[in-house]
């Protein structure tokens, strides 16, 4: 998912391509599992015009809900290959759903990364974006982020 806060750094990791490129496909497959081609989160033309980083963001969560739901709902384990922190929020949105109703299922979550993720934008020191997504999740902050993404309610 290419889309992220905007920092003086780059926020995307290479590491999803370098899985896909390292054959990663493939060794599920030679282990028995089923896969199907990785998808990728484009947004819309009119979605692209639409002003700031951080609603491109959420825009793209919101997308990357519906592929996540959809692949669900088609019997498929989805697995997040996020290329930033902050695409938790698309895949917590389409887990959530993904039921047979329009009734949100209840999503538990187990994050674990290498830096803080429960920050607000009151308690950050960095400004990072990217070290709020559970926050955002949870409900805490940045309430337009999480319902443009799809995910209600909160975690």
């Amino acid at each position: 998912m290419p889309y992220v806060g905007e920092r003086n750094v780059p926020d995307v990791s290479r590491g999803p391509d370098y899985l896909e490129q390292g054959g990663i496909l493939k060794l599920l497959e030679d282990h028995g599992a089923q896969t199907k081609q990785i998808s990728t989160v484009a947004l819309t033309a009119d979605e692209e015009k639409a002003y700031g980083s951080w609603n491109h963001l959420a825009l793209a969560s919101g997308d990357l809900a519906k592929l996540v739901s959809e692949e669900r709902r088609s019997g498929y384990l989805s697995v997040g290959l996020l290329a930033n922190c902050n695409g938790i929020l698309g895949m917590l949105s389409g887990l959530q759903h993904s039921g047979p109703t329009t009734r949100p299922l209840r999503v538990a979550m187990v994050f674990i990364d290498a830096h803080g993720d429960f920050n607000t934008p009151e308690t950050t020191l960095s400004g990072m974006l990217g070290g709020m997504p559970v926050a955002i999740a949870a409900g805490q902050c940045l309430t337009r982020m999480r319902l443009k993404a799809g995910l209600e309610p909160a975690v």
